[in-house]
């Protein structure tokens, strides 16, 4: 007992102020009467005074199972274990109180108190970044700060949102799958090669023909891991060609070969091409001149860059433009009552060729038409006529021009002498 300490009376009972030292302390008394007689010491119980709050609970996180830290706010796809830890100077008996909010607390976890006797507890369920407050509360009431620690918990893997093509002689495989933890990385393999590392996209290049398996992983920032496969197929594509006996405008005689190397146009290659007709024969590359005018047999072979080939062949007429130099009569003719048909080339009456578009410049010779009216037109069977007319020359050599338009694939010449059959 501390001798001579204060107290105050109140109806018979004593109060009495004890320190607050967190140490045991009892209250002793004795009565003395006004005969000085003097009673026996009597004590009370132990008592304790403690007005000091607990400190602030510590927390120590572990991957359950393990002594391996559990940093606060990091991913894991595992149970963690937390311990908490707290000291008070006086009273003891602490009891741990944890919460979502700081409004609704509690103190059990899975059927247990938490206290200095139980001060740990499993956390497993899948959680976004969830933080747990804890605070402390020792036997006398008093109740620390609280604390917090963050908790993220993912044990689903990525989502197997995957797919695989095939373009030309490539291979590529696209991802977009989601977590909730976030991705952290993707690797690939294609059939039984290495392993790579990209993103959401990888493309595998120069890939043979035939059916491949491409391998994927697809890891979270927990550290779940997505992996599967997919099939694709592989066929380069074939080249295609079209065959054209003649240039657009018909200015020459020439084999034209249009190839298509396949891959809508993204690939290139080169073509090889040959022709034959009535004996004759030649080649070259995709246009060849001076072609016999008629029927001939086009054979071509185009190759692409990823070695596929095509061989096509095509019966085509080379339609061709007569030289202007030989659209010249050549003496063979016919008379009507009314006009001369002149040969052309060495053919008789008047036969028809095929004129490209243009100014031509016809020379006239022949004896004196003096009493003539000489009238000269080209028939173009499908443009009729077009006519010089009424000339009236009193000589024998005469220049004419005419033009068309446009490309016809029929034309003759005619001098109408008017019924002078002698010219």
């Amino acid at each position: 007992c501390t001798p001579n300490v204060d107290a105050t009376i109140s109806n018979n009972s004593y109060v009495v102020t004890l320190g607050n030292n967190g140490s045991a302390q009892k209250v002793c008394s004795q009565v003395t009467d006004t005969a000085g007689n003097t009673s026996s010491v009597q004590c009370s119980d132990s008592y304790k005074v403690d007005g000091t709050a607990p400190s602030v609970p510590s927390v120590t996180a572990t991957f359950d199972g393990t002594n391996d830290t559990y940093w606060s706010n990091s991913w894991s796809n595992r149970n963690i274990l937390i311990k908490l830890s707290s000291w008070d100077d006086a009273s003891n008996g602490i009891q741990y109180y944890w919460s979502y909010d700081q409004i609704n607390w509690n103190n059990n976890w899975d059927g247990a108190s938490l206290s200095n006797s139980n001060a740990q507890a499993v956390w497993s369920a899948e959680r976004n970044s969830t933080t747990i407050y804890f605070k402390a509360v020792d036997a006398a009431g008093n109740t620390s700060s609280y604390t917090s620690y963050i908790v993220r918990i993912d044990k689903t893997p990525p989502s197997d949102s995957v797919w695989a093509f095939s373009d030309l002689n490539n291979v590529t495989i696209n991802s977009n799958s989601t977590d909730i933890s976030g991705i952290s990385g993707y690797s690939y393999r294609l059939d039984n090669g290495s392993w790579y590392s990209g993103g959401g996209s990888y493309t595998f290049v120069n890939v043979s023909e035939g059916n491949h398996t491409v391998y994927y992983r697809i890891t979270d920032n927990a550290g779940n891991t997505r992996e599967g496969n997919r099939s694709v197929s592989v066929a380069y594509p074939i080249p295609s060609m079209v065959f054209n006996g003649d240039t657009p405008d018909h200015s020459e005689r020439k084999l034209i070969a249009i190839p298509n190397y396949g891959g809508s146009g993204k690939l290139t290659g080169s073509m090889t091409c040959s022709w034959n007709s009535g004996g004759s024969s030649g080649s070259g590359m995709t246009s060849m001149a001076s072609l016999p005018l008629g029927q001939l047999t086009a054979t071509c072979t185009a190759t692409n860059e990823l070695g596929k080939s095509r061989t096509d062949s095509s019966t085509i007429t080379s339609n061709w433009n007569v030289p202007l130099s030989s659209l010249g009569a050549t003496g063979s003719a016919k008379k009507y009552s009314d006009r001369i048909e002149l040969g052309i080339n060495g053919t008789q009456y008047g036969p028809y060729v095929p004129a490209v578009k243009g100014c031509y410049h016809i020379n006239y010779e022949g004896s004196d038409l003096a009493s003539s009216a000489l009238s000269f037109y080209v028939n173009t069977n499908n443009l009729g006529r077009l006519e010089v007319r009424n000339l009236n020359r009193n000589y024998s050599n005469a220049n004419y021009y005419i033009y068309l338009s446009s490309y016809v694939p029929q034309m003759e010449i005619v001098i109408d002498s008017r019924g002078n059959t002698s010219a």
